[in-house]
């Protein structure tokens, strides 16, 4: 699926999170996400509090100056947690 954001305006070094709730994420399954971004800043991204249902997404800028200043579309791919 896809997630786009509000324009960000997150300074260098510094980092945004917010929590996305989905019914059909398990807990143990893995959130794996990329983004289409052409503003300023260099986003990385993790996620963090899985549980099911919902998990976190922290986008961090590792730029050594510039801030965001643009809409970012997240593309996020879940890898399932199986037990056999």
């Amino acid at each position: 699926g896809s997630i786009t954001t509000v324009a960000l305006t997150t300074a260098a070094g510094a980092e945004t999170r917010f929590t996305v709730y989905n019914t059909a994420f398990n807990a143990g399954d893995i959130p794996v996400i990329g983004a289409t971004y052409n503003g300023g800043g260099t986003p990385a991204f993790s996620t963090t509090h899985d549980v099911a249902g919902q998990y976190d997404v922290i986008i961090t800028n590792l730029h050594a100056s510039a801030a965001f200043d643009a809409a970012m579309t997240l593309n996020v791919a879940i890898i399932r947690n199986v037990t056999a």
